[in-house]
């Protein structure tokens, strides 16, 4: 028996080792995307809850429907994404609830209004005569926000009509769910799903509205499915049986569902790979058949195989590739602006800003700039300009200070708002972080910050610049190397001729992707009307872009000039002009296609490598 293990090891290190090397040789691919050009990437919008009660909302016009709602069955399918309502040439066009204009103008010679409500949730008024509105206005439900008698070009929409649409999130929901007595928010609470892998998402139809599905999302889904809803491959949902009560229709909804937003996002993730070179095109012809057959066992295993499956080399494989084509995905139907305006001193929100710096960083005195944010091309006045620290008495700090415990900062950065509501009492305050800066504002908003406290101030736009809110997969690597006993000293000599925090340190066991810290960060709720938005950089070695998500916020995506994409992108211009954009509340600029295969790839690749590294090295110690 003795004998016998190490040729198992051998033979399973050599497996793993395969895989890794066709993996990694298409990071080296995708890396060489990094010397080509584009453009801002533009902001998928997710949210975790769905709308207001019915009460709230009123129809805009009070026509009959002559055209209902239609859902695509793919994302790019045909379909009708609203409803047509009767509306007489001249008609007012009324608001459907309260909220901010967010688009009023012309689209390819046709009118439209977009107003965004709490809750991300978008009503559109398409095919107008007139807008009667501006982007920035506060509109009540019934204000006239344009009338009808507007025509399509397209000729796809009759003269005479109002074409309505809601959206949740980037999501189109059927209109009609507004007028119905009951909240949206119980579609999201039909049906948990009984996964502790699924994430902070309590039901195949959150993630539905939410957030594009990850390929453990949606096998949790299918194996949720009660006794006589069948798996997709097993006959449909139910097998023909006759299904009673809403939740379980739309149990059988999401089943088929999350089986095809899997299958999708994996023949997208196969295609953008392809596109993204030969090396790319070698890995898909190789691996492409092996992968979409293993999607498919899995959707029939048990959990406990599938959990081993989805840990397997190959498996891992497939969970990138899976979201690869669903962050592609993503990108294709994002709002987004080609005019938006650069980050050149001009505009702003008008607000004061706290700027919260990373780790490492360090400030001479209070209120003395701690990072390199343009705050002055982002159209802030020097004396609305605050930034945090991490010093106990809001004073002087150095790198050591911002080692510690990240709630320990978070508190302190709710005392340094109160101190500058009681100095400005009713001023708005903009948040702009960077790196761990962003997670000590996410902790802030999560457990400290409460809108109804009077001696908080109003909260402005949240801005994050490469923060990792799914953790950073350095750090998983760093802590996985600390605590392993072959490893642990190594480390320790390290720390005292590398820069960068001590392993040990506090703030970077918490920044870990697996770490309780980020599990417990994960389950608290954001508070309402908090309007968010998170930047990364293509490229960034320290944060990668996929690592900066938070749901329900705006996530983009920047090419950044600069050696380190990381230190570089508080003042890169892209990442800048991402800023004022969301600071006035516009769309973010858009992207190119390029630039859309790059977010999509190099970001997925890159948090592979670093976060197996640490496993990678453990298990090579252990084996030998």
């Amino acid at each position: 028996m003795d004998s016998i293990r190490p040729t198992h090891a051998r033979r399973a290190r050599h497996a793993r080792s395969r895989v890794r090397r066709w993996w990694l040789r298409v990071v080296a691919g995708a890396a060489a995307l990094a010397t080509a050009g584009g453009t801002v990437a533009a902001v998928p919008h997710g949210v975790a809850a769905a709308a207001e009660s019915a009460a709230a909302w009123q129809r805009p016009v009070p026509g009959a429907v002559v055209r209902p709602f239609e859902g695509p069955t793919a994302a790019f399918g045909p379909g009708h994404r609203g409803v047509d309502y009767t509306a007489a040439s001249g008609a007012p066009v009324m608001a459907a609830g309260r909220g901010t204009v967010v688009f009023a103008g012309d689209v390819a010679g046709s009118q439209h209004v977009v107003v965004l409500h709490r809750n991300a949730v978008r009503t559109s008024y398409s095919f107008l005569l007139d807008v009667a509105v501006a982007v920035g206005d506060t509109v009540d439900a019934g204000a006239v926000v344009g009338h009808a008698g507007g025509v399509d070009p397209d000729g796809a929409h009759a003269v005479g009509v109002l074409h309505f649409g809601v959206r949740v999130g980037e999501r189109y929901v059927d209109p009609q769910t507004l007028w119905r007595p009951h909240d949206l928010r119980d579609l999201v609470r039909l049906v948990p799903v009984a996964s502790s892998d699924s994430g902070p998402s309590s039901s195949w139809a959150q993630a539905r509205i939410d957030e594009p599905v990850t390929l453990r999302q949606g096998l949790a889904v299918v194996a949720g499915s009660p006794a006589g809803v069948a798996a997709p491959g097993d006959g449909g949902c139910g097998g023909g049986i006759p299904l009673v009560g809403a939740a379980v229709d739309a149990l059988c909804a999401g089943v088929d569902w999350a089986a095809s937003q899997t299958r999708q996002a994996l023949r997208a993730g196969l295609a953008v790979l392809a596109a993204s070179g030969r090396v790319g095109r070698a890995v898909v012809a190789k691996l492409g058949p092996a992968l979409e057959q293993l999607a498919d066992e899995l959707a029939r295993t048990g959990v406990l195989l599938r959990d081993r499956l989805l840990d397997s080399p190959t498996g891992r494989v497939l969970s990138d590739v899976v979201e690869i084509g669903g962050r592609f995905l993503e990108w294709t139907h994002r709002e987004c602006a080609t005019d938006a305006p650069p980050a050149d001193g001009t505009g702003g929100s008008g607000h004061l800003v706290m700027a919260v710096a990373g780790i490492d960083s360090s400030s001479p005195g209070p209120d003395r700039r701690s990072f390199g944010l343009d705050v002055d091309a982002l159209g802030y006045h020097p004396d609305e300009v605050h930034w945090f620290s991490y010093a106990a008495d809001g004073g002087a700090y150095t790198k050591a200070d911002t080692h510690g415990d990240l709630r320990i900062a978070a508190k302190r950065l709710g005392d340094q708002l109160r101190a500058i509501d009681a100095a400005e009492p009713g001023r708005e305050v903009d948040l702009i972080a960077h790196s761990q800066g962003g997670v000590v504002v996410e902790q802030f908003l999560r457990f400290e910050y409460d809108a109804s406290d009077p001696s908080f101030p109003p909260i402005g736009t949240v801005v994050t610049l490469s923060s990792p809110h799914d953790g950073a997969p350095m750090a998983t690597s760093v802590n996985d190397l600390a605590d392993h006993r072959k490893t642990r000293r190594a480390v320790d000599v390290l720390d005292h001729f590398l820069p960068g925090p001590p392993a040990d340190a506090p703030s970077v066991r918490q920044l870990a992707e697996d770490s309780p810290f980020m599990a417990r960060l994960h389950r608290a709720l954001m508070p309402e009307h908090i309007d968010l938005t998170t930047v990364g950089a293509t490229d960034d070695l320290i944060v990668p872009a996929n690592r900066i998500h938070v749901p329900g916020a705006n996530e983009v995506v920047v090419g950044v000039d600069g050696l380190s994409d990381h230190t570089a992108i508080p003042h890169d211009d892209r990442a800048l002009q991402v800023v004022r954009s969301a600071l006035e509340q516009r769309p973010a600029p858009c992207t190119s296609f390029l630039e859309g295969v790059r977010g999509a790839v190099e970001p997925v690749l890159l948090s592979r490598v670093e976060g197996d590294l640490g496993e990678y090295l453990t298990t090579y110690l252990e084996v030998r």
